[in-house]
């Protein structure tokens, strides 16, 4: 296999208009206005425009989208988001395969994935779970499209001693878990997360 150059790029916050580059990035932070959002998308996704959302949002993000395209040249698109799946697929290449440039999706949901992750236009769709799977051939996607490969990780989370011994010696020089007090790692998204030190307070109850 040869080498490949790999570049990440946010076509939407980077390459699209104001105000809608700065619209996830506004809605996210509010916890009750981004359960709103997810839940209405969940139950509207595949209807007709204007009811799916994601189609009435294609106008603001296909331009960006484009922009990025033309900026970048790239042999090969893999989106990791659920709102950059039908927007570039409708707008800018052939809805069905081949392409000019293979589109593939990596669906980063473990648990329950949105619909807009599955656009069954695709070329190839990588998935964490069977469920996920299950979910995206219940939207549509041929089975031959869909790999189930679990999360990508960096390489340096490949490999993990989780021997007794690492993890002690860990705890010591972190200065963590101290007369046997047990640790728990909480982490959000790329955005961060809200309500941190609620969460931190319950889990102490726990």
């Amino acid at each position: 296999m040869g080498s490949i150059e790999c570049d990440a790029r946010d076509a939407q916050e980077d390459y699209t208009l104001w105000f809608s580059n700065r619209l996830y990035t506004w809605y996210v932070t509010y916890p009750a206005v981004w359960e709103y959002i997810y839940n209405t998308t969940k139950s509207t996704a595949g209807k007709p425009w204007p009811v799916d959302t994601s189609k009435f949002l294609e106008p603001t993000v296909q331009g960006g989208f484009r922009r990025c395209i033309a900026a970048e040249q790239p042999d090969l698109v893999l989106s990791v988001h659920p709102i950059l799946q039908c927007i570039p697929l409708a707008n800018f290449m052939p809805k069905r395969p081949p392409r000019p440039i293979p589109f593939l999706t990596c669906v980063t949901d473990l648990g329950d994935g949105h619909p807009w992750w599955f656009n069954e236009a695709a070329d190839g769709l990588f998935v964490p779970t069977e469920r996920i799977k299950d979910q995206a051939l219940e939207r549509g996607v041929k089975p031959e499209r869909v790999s189930v490969v679990g999360l990508p990780l960096r390489q340096g989370f490949w490999e993990v001693d989780v021997s007794a011994n690492n993890k002690a010696r860990m705890r010591e020089r972190l200065g963590v878990g101290a007369g046997g007090r047990k640790v728990v790692l909480l982490m959000g998204g790329g955005d961060g997360m809200g309500k941190l030190q609620k969460m931190v307070s319950a889990l102490s109850q726990v």
